[in-house]
């Protein structure tokens, strides 16, 4: 690696914080560790130079030095020239963001349901009201249970 590991660091911390800054009621990306999340995501799921590939292609050091919106740029630049590379690390960044106890804890201060893993508590899912719930044009159609037939399949060779 070309670019001293202090650097490396100090880039991704400034790269996820670009595309996850947070707000008043969510915090910043590299507050909850994003950036340890998506270099070990590149480091065991691509090759081993997507890591400082990453940083060439933000502009190195001068990424740092950069204002919000040359960062911003930067990062356009980024999704542009490497779409593959791009993709999967604002994958990453998202999962490794969504995943912190402190993004778990805002979205469920905003009042929603919100569960680190679904499973096995799951969610809270309202009982099926046939007025508010059915579809409201004829495709496709209804038919209540105790009104289904049923299908002849005597006919059917089951043996081929």
């Amino acid at each position: 690696m070309t670019t001293a590991l202090p650097e490396v660091a100090a880039i991704y911390t400034a790269l996820v914080d670009a595309l996850l800054p947070g707000d008043a009621d969510f915090p910043p990306a590299s507050a909850v560790g994003t950036q340890a999340w998506l270099l070990e995501k590149l480091r065991e799921h691509r090759p081993s130079g997507d890591i400082e590939q990453v940083v060439i292609t933000l502009g190195g050091e001068s990424f740092l030095a950069g204002a919000a919106e040359a960062r911003a740029a930067a990062v356009s630049r980024f999704e542009r020239e490497q779409p593959e590379l791009f993709g999967f690390v604002l994958r990453a960044v998202y999962f490794g963001y969504y995943q912190s106890p402190l993004v778990t804890q805002a979205i469920r201060a905003l009042g929603h349901d919100y569960n680190d893993a679904p499973q096995p508590k799951g969610y809270v899912v309202e009982p099926f009201d046939p007025e508010a719930n059915l579809p409201k044009h004829s495709k496709p159609f209804y038919i209540p249970t105790d009104k289904m037939t049923r299908v002849d399949m005597s006919a059917i060779n089951m043996e081929a």
